[in-house]
């Protein structure tokens, strides 16, 4: 959950488990992806029932991420450790068996899934931008069609995620 400083968890199966790790990194904006735990331990180890755990707060605000990425790969795994990029490098899911990557969305936010990404609808209570506007994430003036796409009310901008939602 967003803002939370609970461990991350999971079970993997079809695996042996002494076979795999998982690697985690999270997205914390704006400075990017980080690799979790540490960059001296970037993989986490699975137990014998598939169960693995990895503490995705080991930084100065990463109880603040919006995405979480956790990848199985094999013990052999090998990539640099990720600090502060804006997009996780391509042969980190190269090497991965299986991955998730998720949004944690902060309460009170309004979200949209729209074209298999998932959106925050900005707000601002002062005109900012061009023009200069208001942003409304009311849920009343913003919604979905399926003839026209997103459809917002006048006072309404979305601001684009870029993860996949499990």
């Amino acid at each position: 959950m967003y803002g939370s400083f609970d461990n991350l968890a999971g079970r993997v199966s079809g695996v042996e488990p002494v076979m795999c790790h998982v690697a985690v990194h999270i997205f914390v904006p704006p400075y990017g992806w980080y690799t979790k735990p540490t960059c001296a331990q970037p993989l986490t180890v699975i137990q014998q029932d598939g169960s693995w755990v990895a503490d995705i707060t080991t930084g100065g605000i990463d109880e603040l991420a919006t995405r979480v990425a956790a990848l199985l790969v094999p013990t052999n795994f090998s990539a640099d450790c990720v600090f502060g990029l804006r997009f996780l490098p391509t042969n980190v899911f190269g090497q991965a068996l299986a991955s998730a990557v998720v949004t944690r969305q902060r309460a009170g936010v309004c979200w949209l899934r729209f074209s298999g990404l998932d959106w925050w609808v900005k707000s601002s209570s002062e005109p900012v931008g061009r023009g200069p506007n208001y942003f409304s994430d009311s849920r009343t003036t913003c919604g979905l069609t399926k003839l026209a796409g997103c459809i917002c009310g006048s006072r309404t901008k979305l601001v684009g995620g870029n993860a996949l939602k499990l």
